[in-house]
C-alpha cells in the first residue's frame, strides 16, 4: 500500500526574516510620508528664496553674510535671490553661475547617496573649485569635505555632453562649461551655441530625453566625440573650506 510522504516542517521565521519583512511593509509608508510632508513644504512654501535670503554677490565677493533687500531681487531657475544693491544684482545678471549654489542649493551628497533632494543651509556650506556647495548638517558637509571630488559634479546632466545632440542624432557630444544652462539645479552643457538656444526653448522636451537616457547625475564625463562645429570654445558664518 501506499502511503504519502510526510511535509516537510516549515522553518520558524529567524529575525532577520521578521525585520526583512518588517521594512518591505513600512517602505509604503515612508514613501507616503515623504510625498505628503514635500507636498505640505511646497504648500506652505510657494516662493522659493535662495540663500536663506542672504546676498549671493556679497558672500562670494566679499566672503561677508548681508541680507539682500526684498525689492532687489532676481528670478533664476524658479528661486528668487535678494542683493544688496543693484550693482550687486547688475553683477549676478552678468554672471549667474558664479554665484548660484550648486545643485539649486541642494545637497549633492544626499542625491548621490539617497537619490533625494534635501535642501542645504548656509551653516553648512563648502566652496569648492570656487562653486558654493550646501548641506542639511554637518554630518552631510563633513562627507563632502571628505572627498569633494566624488560628488562635484553630481548636478551635471547626461556626463556633460550635449542634451541636443542625444535627442537629436542620439551621439554624445561633449559640451563645453562656456556653453551652460542650469534648469532644475542641473547644468546641461551644450557644444554649440545652437544647441544651447534650441535647449532654452524646449527645455522640458530635453528634460525627459535626459530621464530617459538614466539619472540626471552622472558624476564622471567621458566624451565619445569631439564636437565637429565647435571651433571656439545671520545663522553661523559659513565655512567655505
Amino acid at each position: 500500500m501506499l502511503t504519502s510522504a510526510t511535509p516537510a516542517p516549515t522553518p520558524a521565521p529567524t529575525p532577520a526574516d521578521h525585520l526583512s519583512r518588517k521594512r518591505h511593509l513600512l517602505a509604503p509608508l515612508i514613501t507616503a510620508a515623504l510625498i505628503a510632508c514635500s507636498s505640505a513644504a511646497v504648500a506652505q512654501s510657494p516662493r522659493r528664496i535662495g540663500l536663506q535670503g542672504y546676498c549671493p554677490v556679497t558672500l562670494i565677493d566679499s566672503d561677508y553674510l548681508q541680507k539682500g533687500h526684498p525689492g532687489l531681487t532676481q528670478k533664476y531657475d524658479g528661486v528668487e535671490y535678494r542683493f544688496t544693491s543693484r550693482a550687486a544684482r547688475r553683477a549676478f545678471n552678468a554672471n549667474p553661475q558664479r554665484y548660484l549654489p550648486v545643485f539649486g542649493g541642494d545637497c549633492v551628497v544626499c542625491y548621490d547617496e539617497a537619490q533625494i533632494r534635501v535642501a542645504g543651509r548656509l551653516e553648512f556650506a563648502s566652496l569648492h573649485k570656487g562653486r558654493l556647495y550646501l548641506f542639511p548638517s554637518r554630518q552631510w558637509k563633513q562627507k563632502f569635505d571628505a572627498a569633494p571630488v566624488k560628488y562635484e559634479d553630481v548636478d551635471l546632466a547626461v556626463g556633460g555632453h550635449s542634451i541636443v545632440w542625444l535627442a537629436e542624432r542620439g551621439l554624445r557630444v561633449s559640451g563645453t562649461a562656456d556653453r551652460t544652462e542650469i534648469h532644475n539645479g542641473f547644468r546641461y552643457q551644450f557644444a554649440s551655441e545652437q544647441g544651447r538656444r534650441s535647449f532654452l526653448t524646449r527645455k522640458r522636451l530635453y528634460e525627459t530625453v535626459a530621464r530617459r537616457h538614466g539619472p540626471l547625475l552622472v558624476a564622471q564625463r567621458a566624451p565619445i566625440m569631439a564636437d565637429p562645429a565647435n571651433t571656439a570654445v545671520p545663522p553661523p558664518r559659513p565655512s567655505l573650506n
